[in-house]
């Protein structure tokens, strides 16, 4: 449950920042970030999920929920996001960029608007 928060946190700040300090000087930007950070989030509505289905499951059948099975469920929802997110965090790690330093790649293209670009009648729209 701690972990499920933890990471919670982690995710929503990720997306909030556009990006995730992996270790002291590689980050996590992009799209690789948005997928770490999704996962980051699935632990547990997924977790809540599967206890719901499991405990409907249980009750449609007549018996009580097996503990172990309620156990191995909240340990697999929990750690798969987890392993599989480290995994790629570190694998799609970029170098961290100083403040100033701008984004790398495409920004499209600058428009320099000047005054013979005005439309008629001397004012913008």
């Amino acid at each position: 449950m701690i972990l499920g928060i933890i990471l919670l946190i982690i995710g929503i700040t990720g997306f909030v920042k556009g990006r995730v300090n992996v270790t002291k000087n590689r980050e996590l930007r992009g799209g690789g970030m948005y997928a770490v950070c999704t996962l980051f989030l699935l632990p547990l509505p997924v977790s809540f999920m599967v206890g719901l289905y499991l405990g409907w499951q249980a009750a449609a059948a007549g018996r009580r929920v097996d503990e172990q099975t309620v156990m191995v469920a909240g340990l697999l929802t929990t750690w798969a996001p987890v392993v599989v997110g480290l995994v790629l965090a570190f694998a799609m790690a970029k170098p961290k960029m100083s403040a100033g330093q701008p984004m790398p790649g495409p920004r499209g293209f600058e428009v320099q608007m000047g005054r013979m670009d005005l439309p008629p009648g001397g004012g913008p729209g």
